[in-house]
């Protein structure tokens, strides 16, 4: 996940993932707490699970999904990914959306 977001960034990079913030704006109004990703034409957007977890690459933080994001202090285990797949460390520890039902 590159960042914590309110504003869409306004050049992203396809497959770029960010966590729209608690006050969005423009393309992400409605969609508070969803992880947004740039397909190259459209953002695509999914809502997230309580427990997912991801790294944040700007802040070099952790956090997890309760009713919102949390930071979560990470002890000794690994930082768990959205689908449940292995790390891919080009996506900062998580899986990126396929875009697939979003």
């Amino acid at each position: 996940m590159e960042s914590i977001l309110n504003d869409p960034p306004t050049n992203p990079n396809p497959g770029v993932s960010y966590i729209v913030g608690a006050t969005p704006s423009g393309a992400w109004v409605g969609h508070t707490n969803n992880i947004a990703r740039w397909s190259g034409e459209e953002w695509k957007y999914e809502a997230p699970a309580p427990g997912w977890r991801t790294f944040i690459k700007s802040t070099a933080t952790h956090q997890v999904f309760t009713s919102s994001w949390q930071d979560w202090a990470v002890g000794g285990s690994a930082t768990g990914n959205i689908d449940g797949g292995e790390p891919d460390s080009n996506y900062g520890g998580t899986t990126p959306i396929d875009g697939g039902g979003v």
